[in-house]
C-alpha cells in the first residue's frame, strides 16, 4: 500500500510539473507585457502646454489688474506682433500649469542675453516667449525685470502651442493627444517652438544662454553655425520670413513630425535636415558655398562661439557675433561677478544695465 501511494504521488508531480511550466510561462509573458506597456503608456497629461489664459482671470468677478499678476499676452492675439524678419526669440520653456500663478522671472544670465539682443539690435524687435501660462509681476520691484524692460523693443509673450501650430503643415499631426502628454520632453518642446516661431515669423532664434557681442541686423537671413568639422549648432538659428526660409521652415517642420518617435535632439534633427539641404555629410563642404545650400549659410564655428572654459576667450571671440553655452551647467551655477570672472568682464560691456542691478553675482 505505501508503495502505492508513492507511486500515485510521483505520477501527480510529474503530470503537475508538466502543468506548471506552461501556465507559469503564460503569466510570465503577462508579466513582461504589463512591464512594457507601463514603460511605452504615455504619461499624464501636461495641462501647462494646454492652458491659455488662467480660468481665474477671465471668470473671477474680484480680480484687479492693478493688484493681481496679470497674463502676458498671447503672441498670435497681441496687436504688437514681431515684424516679419526684423525680430530676435528667446524660448523659455519650463512647463506650469494654469491653475497657479507662474509669475515671470528670469535669471542674471538670461536677462543679459535679452538686453545684449535688444542693446546691439535697436532696430529689431526682440520678443520673449513662454510655452506655459506666464504672469507680469505687480506690486513690488524686480531689478532685473526693470532693466530688461526699460528696452522698448523688448517684449514679453505666451502662446498656446496648439494654436501656434495652426495654418502650418504640421497642423493636424499637432491635434494629436501625444502632444499633451508628459513624454514631450523639454527638447521637443524647444524643438518645435523654434520651427514654428519662425514658420511664422522668420527671423533670429537664440539660445538663453547667449551673450550678443555686436549687432545681427545686416547679416542676410537664413543661416544657423557650426559647432565644429562635425556637427551645427543649436543655439543661434535663422530663417526668412518668406520665399527660401519660408520653405526651409516647412522642411524643417516635417523632418521633426517624422522624428518625434525617435527620440531625435535639436542638434542631430538640424543636422540631418541641412545634409538633405545641401546635399552633403560634411559640415566643411557646407561651410565652403552657401550656394551649395540652396543660400543657407552655414558660418564658422568661432561667429557662434561655443565657450567652453575661460582660456583664450577674448581673442577666440574677437571677431564672433555671438557666444553661448559657458559650461554645460552655465545657468545652474553662480558666478563672482567681478573684473576676475570672464563672464562678468563681458556681461558689464554687452548687458551694462543687468550688471549694474546684479553686480555681486551671475
Amino acid at each position: 500500500m505505501h508503495l502505492h501511494w508513492r507511486s500515485l504521488l510521483t505520477h501527480f508531480l510529474f503530470y503537475a510539473r508538466s502543468l506548471l511550466i506552461p501556465i507559469l510561462i503564460f503569466h510570465g509573458m503577462e508579466f513582461i507585457v504589463l512591464i512594457m506597456f507601463t514603460i511605452f503608456e504615455e504619461g499624464p497629461i501636461n495641462r501647462c502646454y494646454i492652458d491659455g489664459v488662467p480660468p481665474f482671470e477671465m471668470n473671477a468677478a474680484n480680480f484687479n489688474p492693478a493688484i493681481d499678476p496679470t497674463s502676458l499676452e498671447d503672441i498670435i492675439l497681441s496687436d504688437v506682433k514681431p515684424p516679419p524678419g526684423r525680430a530676435i526669440f528667446f524660448p523659455e520653456i519650463r512647463c506650469h500649469p494654469g491653475d497657479v500663478h507662474r509669475i515671470l522671472q528670469l535669471t542674471a544670465r538670461q536677462a543679459c542675453a535679452i538686453e545684449s539682443a535688444a542693446l546691439h539690435n535697436p532696430h529689431f524687435q526682440v520678443f520673449v516667449l513662454f510655452e506655459s501660462p506666464t504672469h507680469m509681476p505687480v506690486g513690488e520691484t524686480f531689478p532685473l525685470l526693470d532693466a530688461i524692460r526699460s528696452y522698448r523693443n523688448v517684449h514679453f509673450r505666451q502662446l498656446n502651442i496648439w494654436s501656434f501650430a495652426e495654418g502650418t503643415p504640421i497642423e493636424d499631426w499637432a491635434k494629436k493627444a501625444e502632444l499633451l502628454h508628459s513624454s514631450f520632453q523639454s527638447e521637443y518642446a524647444s524643438d518645435l517652438l523654434r520651427f514654428l516661431t519662425l514658420y511664422h515669423f522668420g527671423g533670429i532664434y537664440l539660445s538663453m544662454d547667449s551673450i550678443v557681442l555686436r549687432s545681427l541686423e545686416n547679416l542676410t537671413l537664413n543661416y544657423v553655425g557650426a559647432h565644429d568639422n562635425q556637427s551645427l549648432g543649436n543655439a543661434v538659428f535663422s530663417l526668412k520670413p518668406r520665399g527660401s526660409g519660408h520653405e526651409f521652415a516647412k522642411l524643417f517642420l516635417r523632418e521633426f513630425q517624422k522624428s518625434y518617435h525617435a527620440k531625435s535632439n535639436e542638434q542631430t534633427l538640424i543636422n540631418r535636415t541641412m545634409q538633405k539641404i545641401c546635399g552633403t555629410l560634411s559640415i566643411k563642404e557646407m561651410q565652403k558655398d552657401a550656394h551649395r545650400c540652396h543660400g543657407f549659410k552655414v558660418f564658422k564655428p568661432n561667429t557662434f562661439f561655443a565657450v567652453s572654459d575661460e582660456s583664450n576667450v577674448f581673442e577666440e571671440a574677437k571677431y564672433s557675433y555671438i557666444i553661448h553655452q559657458w559650461s554645460a551647467d552655465s545657468n545652474k551655477c553662480q558666478l563672482k561677478a567681478d573684473f576676475r570672472n570672464t563672464f562678468a568682464q563681458f556681461a558689464k560691456k554687452y548687458c551694462p544695465r543687468v550688471y549694474k542691478v546684479n553686480r555681486e553675482y551671475f
